[in-house]
């Protein structure tokens, strides 16, 4: 009884200040400018990796001097999918590599890509990183 006693004692002293018995927690949000490189659900093509790889199969154009000099490679392309699946900050991951022909290449096809799916962490869109492998090989 005397613990109980004291408690309500006490605590006007220790609701000072405040004009109702809601206790608020201050939450840190992360910035917007975070970019995950793991996420709970990875972004998507829109249609899926099947979609993906014929979007990329059917607008590569095979550099001109690529073809004449017998120039192969696999360029390794790294973007960020924006919280709206927008492409943005596409690199080149293995710059030097390979040819600055296939390079560029690679680069204009992930330009053209429309908006993906965007990943996400808890339900709720993030900003990511997707990197992929596009291969110049001929037949």
């Amino acid at each position: 009884m005397k613990k109980a006693l004291y408690i309500l004692l006490l605590l006007p002293f220790l609701l000072k200040g405040q004009t109702d018995s809601t206790v608020t927690f201050k939450v840190e949000k992360k910035s917007s400018d975070t970019i995950y490189k793991y996420v709970e659900r990875l972004p998507e093509f829109p249609e899926g990796i099947r979609s993906f790889n014929t979007f990329i199969n059917s607008r590569i154009i095979y550099p001109k001097y690529a073809i004449e000099n017998g120039i192969k490679g696999t360029v390794i392309v790294q973007f960020v999918v924006e919280i709206d699946g927008r492409i943005t900050n596409i690199e080149i991951v293995n710059s030097g590599q390979t040819h600055t022909s296939l390079e560029d290449e690679a680069i204009r096809v992930i330009r053209l890509m429309p908006n993906w799916i965007a990943g996400q962490n808890n339900g709720i869109n993030v900003r990511c990183f997707y990197t992929t492998p596009i291969r110049f090989s001929m037949k």
